[in-house]
């Protein structure tokens, strides 16, 4: 069933504000890896910061559709490689992660090998229970169009 994307939309950039960190999941050669990331977004985009010898990045070289999740949200997107964090082209991002990732800032945005990554989002998907009825929303960001699917739970 169809539902209205930019009430979606809102309530997922909302869920962006207070969630930073996420799991990342990236592919290559039949090796699939995850691990925590501080996030920050503009808008949909989900942005972190990597070294350029990291396995993350190799796998993103070879393989750029990414997912992340936090709690009972889900992001499948296309992973952009991007210059260093504190490239002009970065400020909008380097301002968000220095205020919502101090200690990480400190410790790596200024070394030679970081790098950012943009993650342009393609589908994000919410786990909800309204009423006690399971159901995911779906957002599609191309299409800008959401959806609701219940589960069936009479079994």
């Amino acid at each position: 069933m169809n539902i209205e994307y930019n009430e979606l939309k809102m309530e997922i950039l909302n869920f962006f504000k207070k969630n930073k960190n996420f799991v990342l999941a990236t592919s290559a050669n039949n090796i699939v890896s995850a691990r925590s990331m501080d996030c920050v977004n503009i808008g949909l985009k989900m942005m972190f910061e990597t070294d350029k010898r990291s396995g993350k990045y190799k796998q993103i070289m070879i393989n750029p559709n990414v997912a992340l999740c936090a709690k009972n949200v889900q992001i499948e997107g296309i992973a952009k490689l991007g210059k260093h964090p504190l490239d002009e082209s970065n400020k909008q991002f380097i301002e968000l992660y220095k205020k919502d990732h101090p200690y990480s800032f400190q410790l790596y945005s200024h070394l030679e090998n970081s790098v950012v990554i943009t993650i342009e989002p393609r589908l994000i998907t919410l786990w909800k229970n309204i009423d006690k009825k399971p159901l995911r929303e779906f957002l599609f960001i191309n299409e800008q169009k959401a959806e609701r699917e219940y589960y069936d739970i009479s079994n």
